[in-house]
């Protein structure tokens, strides 16, 4: 999902031939796919975390357990 840094000789002569609009679009499309790929990413992390408190919410109940 990364691109590379370095870009070729043609797309940088593009890019110096490019309208206002089409630069303003080009990054709208790059903001839109970072923010895709950050909410992915909270989501993968809450997923992880959650699963975390399930084992030790398990842990703890297990302990409990023959104390009661």
């Amino acid at each position: 999902m990364t691109k590379s840094t370095t870009e070729s000789p043609n797309r940088t002569s593009e890019r110096s031939q490019a309208s206002i609009g089409e630069l303003f679009g080009e990054v709208s499309r790059d903001l839109s796919t970072l923010m895709r790929q950050e909410v992915e990413l909270a989501k993968a992390e809450l997923r992880q975390e959650a699963r975390t408190a399930g084992k030790v919410a398990g842990m703890f109940g297990g302990a409990a357990w023959p104390a009661c």
